[in-house]
């Protein structure tokens, strides 16, 4: 079901979509950082499928995938030993995508370099910046 905002155009109801998108993958990492194993995995699970219900209700694909990767796979900079759940989107590639790693490391990225918002020693220290307290978040 499409819902619309009233006396909005289709752009501006995107735009708001988009931004209400990145406020909550970013209130999802802010609050992922100070989660224990496994109940930080199971919050970004949650979150994740609760924006894609709100996408989906406004009309918008959310697609979220969640697969079992090694700390070696997407530029992570990790091992193959080392396991990690990813949450992506449609590329294969995990260009966007979200990484909680067994041990506890959490990463975000949009396109570009990984974010470490937290590095439990699994993950490579030079994959990206350090995110915590300046998250930068474009897309989704």
């Amino acid at each position: 079901m499409n819902q619309t905002i009233p006396g909005t155009p289709d752009t501006i109801k995107k735009d708001w979509i988009k931004q209400e998108q990145k406020r909550r993958i970013h209130a999802v990492l802010q609050q992922a950082i100070e989660l224990p194993l496994p109940t930080c995995r199971d919050h970004i699970r949650a979150e994740l499928l609760a924006l894609k219900a709100f996408c989906e209700r406004w009309g918008k694909l959310f697609v979220v995938i969640e697969e079992q990767i090694s700390c070696a796979q997407h530029d992570l900079g990790g091992k193959d030993e080392q396991i990690a759940t990813l949450f992506r989107g449609p590329d294969q590639k995990a260009s966007v995508a979200i990484c909680i790693t067994d041990q506890g490391s959490l990463a975000y990225r949009n396109v570009a370099l990984w974010c470490v918002h937290r590095n439990k020693g699994d993950i490579g220290s030079a994959i990206g910046g350090s995110a915590i307290g300046s998250t930068r978040i474009d897309r989704y």
